[in-house]
């Protein structure tokens, strides 16, 4: 009965979801240490800060302008069925690419790479935890809430959409410096997926985005 009630899963699952994400931060202390200079508690008081009450809101911003949660299930039309087939392609392919492309970095390009021995522990959490933290704070708050400001200031949803993806897009490349240049139609990539199915398939995609190849490096392949 609980799972049916929206007021109740929602905020519960994004208590679940920054449960997660800190013990990932707890399993990824030495790589905050060394390769950030970060304590570990610093970092999961910053979770705790910006990732919990940005994943709440952005439960109530993703309600107000009719944006999924978690999933949004096909409902089997033609188009529909276009839209999943449009997505699959587009997965597999950012898939493909973020794999040549890590398996071809330095440590310049990804700071994770310092660390040694950069064990296939580390890697699953690190492909774990960056789903987590970027998809609630990126596509369900930021997304979500600046569609709702600008919704309600222009009464128009297709501005407030693109308007959102934007400025998602646009603070999730700032993120990813250097990789910036591509951070931006990656970050649209992400939100054009949410919008459609919901956060948990961009989840998995963005996790084995990152897994597959840092998993790879890990094992010295």
């Amino acid at each position: 009965m609980l799972l049916k009630n929206k007021k109740v899963y929602g905020p519960l699952s994004i208590f679940i979801g920054v449960a997660l994400i800190v013990a990932m931060d707890t399993m990824l202390g030495s790589v905050f240490s060394s390769v950030w200079n970060v304590s570990v508690s610093r970092q999961v008081t910053i979770e705790l800060v910006c990732i919990l009450p940005g994943g709440l809101l952005g439960l109530f911003f993703a309600s107000r302008m009719g944006f999924p949660w978690w999933w949004r299930p096909s409902d089997g039309s033609i188009k529909e069925r276009w839209i999943s087939a449009i997505i699959l392609i587009l997965s597999a392919s950012f898939i493909g690419i973020n794999t040549f492309s890590f398996l071809h970095a330095t440590a310049a390009d990804h700071p994770l790479l310092q660390v040694t021995p950069f064990t296939t522990k580390i890697a699953l959490a690190a492909s774990l935890r960056a789903p987590l933290t970027e998809e609630i704070f990126f596509r369900l708050f930021i997304f979500s809430g600046v569609a709702w400001i600008i919704n309600r200031i222009f009464h128009s949803r297709d501005a407030a959409v693109m308007i959102g993806a934007t400025v998602s897009s646009f603070l999730y490349a700032l993120l990813h410096t250097p990789s910036s240049a591509m951070g931006f139609p990656v970050g649209l990539l992400f939100i054009y997926i949410y919008y459609k199915r919901g956060l948990l398939p961009m989840m998995i995609i963005h996790f084995f985005a990152a897994a597959i190849p840092l998993v790879m490096i890990s094992l010295g392949v």
